[in-house]
């Protein structure tokens, strides 16, 4: 096994994206996952970004840091359209919604989910709340919206 292998699997296992770890080493995504899957056997600690068996909500902390805002942003995969996604089951999801479900439960029929913060990567519940789809927009057509 060569450093570069056991470097890319402890920071994989740390948090980082295969993304973040391919923008640094200037290799494709694709690479980094060979060299990941290379390094895991020679890590002292289990890699938990891969592990079903783990909580949900555990496995979604990983994937965020917390800004000088008090925003907790995503650093995991996002859309082209400049939200937070998450595989889950099998099943994409945008985190968002993931958080205030977990938080609040059901989203009501009929609402959206407005980031308070403005921010779209920002998956604090707190900064999270049901809107109708009107007034999403008009909060979004200005820098903040109150929560009322």
């Amino acid at each position: 096994m060569s450093n570069l292998e056991k470097y890319c699997a402890e920071q994989y296992s740390s948090g980082r994206t295969q993304r973040e770890l391919a923008q640094e080493l200037g290799i494709s995504k694709s690479g980094v996952s060979r060299l990941v899957k290379r390094g895991i056997p020679f890590l002292d600690a289990p890699v938990l970004t891969r592990d079903p068996a783990r909580p949900l909500i555990d496995r979604l902390m990983m994937r965020m840091r917390e800004t000088s805002d008090g925003c907790w942003q995503w650093t995991g995969y996002v859309r082209n359209s400049g939200y937070a996604q998450f595989s889950y089951r099998g099943t994409n999801h945008l985190v968002h919604r993931l958080m205030y479900q977990m938080e609040n439960g059901p989203i009501p029929d009929g609402l959206v989910i407005d980031h308070i913060c403005r921010n779209r990567l920002c998956i604090r519940p707190e900064h999270l709340r049901a809107v109708t789809q009107s007034e999403n927009v008009r909060c979004g057509q200005r820098w903040s919206c109150v929560a009322a």
